[in-house]
């Protein structure tokens, strides 16, 4: 499947995400009214994401520039937070398809597997490993272990 139709169907769905209390689950409105539920694990099968490995092995040079950061948050002098991330996701003006896709996965990243609150700085190697494609090797069992 092409990169901008995996970037669509993955809006959709989180336009269509339930707001509930357990942040260990995506529930996805389903047309028909139905609630899907989505663990981590049933995440990973989907995705083809890993789960297990060494948070440690991915870090990033402090000077790293982030394009994505450079891009679609010019101004901003300080981090980008959760909020500010889904008000930008939500106007949905990409440059290109690239931008689509890499932005849709840092949505979910920070929406449904690191469960960040509203004001919750966004950290660069997030950004980074979007960018780089190594949120692909990252095992997300450690959610809370970017570094």
């Amino acid at each position: 499947m092409n990169d901008e139709i995996v970037g669509q169907i993955t809006k959709c769905l989180l336009l269509l995400e339930v707001q509930h209390d357990n942040k260990d689950v995506l529930h996805v409105r389903h047309t028909n009214g139905t609630v899907l539920q989505f663990g981590i694990k049933e995440f990973a099968i989907v995705t083809g994401l890993k789960c297990k490995g060494n948070a440690t092995d991915f870090s990033y040079p402090e000077s790293t520039p982030s394009r994505l950061l450079q891009r679609h948050f010019p101004d901003s002098t300080a981090c980008i937070t959760k909020s500010c991330l889904i008000q930008h996701f939500v106007m949905g003006n990409w440059d290109t398809t690239q931008d689509a896709v890499q932005m849709t996965i840092l949505y979910f990243i920070n929406t449904f597997m690191l469960c960040h609150l509203g004001e919750t700085s966004i950290k660069i190697e997030e950004f980074l490993m979007v960018e780089d494609s190594t949120y692909e090797l990252y095992p997300w069992e450690r959610l809370h272990s970017i570094s």
